[in-house]
């Protein structure tokens, strides 16, 4: 986790320091190295069921949102950010679909819920063909836990940006339908008083996972709409 509680104040991990959980009251202690960012981890065992190891993705999005928005006590667990309209838990790892329900059926009585996954571990099996205003996908071995998910959620792709899933099908071969989303209407969507200025943030770096040819989902593009998808390239759509 990044925050704790020290002196009576809410702070981030600094080499040496000791601090509070903000949810059990434990001592944690700042975990400062110079490959994971910094962060704070408990004596024994973290004291949240739902805690999963976090990335630099995980601090990415947290810090796209002001601080007292990150890491939300809720009861005895802390969830990822917590906006003025609902919670947003961010998930990389794989999870069980008892959990999703688990989570879900908490949150609900907390405002709701939106899922954003992180999407660069499976990206190459997902497949995007262009629709009419909008695209159907194919998940080709997919998480099959996702399929018992009720809550939005949101995939966040590092060289195509974010898909929101509309309808996903809970049988082999898996698919759906949805939409892409930019990062300005995402964060608006999240309550951010001034979403243009962390959607920069985020487009620059979708830009850079596209100079280095990050994996990115399969587009299929249906052969009479071929010249149309070209058209919208040329313009600066379909990013």
């Amino acid at each position: 986790m990044f925050w704790a509680n020290k002196d009576g104040q809410r702070v981030g991990a600094q080499p040496g320091n000791r601090g509070e959980c903000p949810c059990c009251h434990g001592t944690v202690l700042a975990k400062c190295g110079e490959i994971v960012s910094w962060h704070w981890a408990h004596e024994t065992n973290d004291c949240d069921p739902w805690y999963e190891a976090e990335s630099a993705w995980h601090r990415r999005w947290k810090g796209f949102f002001p601080d007292d928005w990150q890491e939300a006590v809720i009861g005895r667990h802390r969830a990822d950010i917590r906006t003025p309209k609902f919670i947003l838990e961010l998930q990389a790892s794989s999870i069980s679909s008892d959990e999703i329900v688990e989570r879900e059926q908490f949150y609900a009585d907390h405002g709701g819920m939106l899922w954003l996954l992180k999407g660069a571990d499976f990206a190459e099996n997902f497949e995007l063909r262009i629709r009419d205003g909008y695209f159907s996908f194919r998940w080709r071995w997919p998480r099959q836990s996702w399929w018992f998910a009720k809550k939005p959620i949101v995939i966040d792709f590092p060289a195509f940006g974010l898909f929101y899933i509309e309808k996903i099908y809970q049988h082999l071969p898996c698919g759906g339908w949805g939409n892409e989303l930019n990062a300005t209407e995402f964060l608006n969507e999240c309550g951010l008083p001034t979403p243009e200025n962390s959607a920069k943030v985020y487009d620059l770096a979708l830009a850079a996972a596209k100079e280095s040819g990050t994996l990115s989902p399969r587009i299929v593009v249906p052969r009479d709409r071929d010249k149309e998808w070209q058209e919208l390239l040329a313009m600066g759509g379909g990013q």
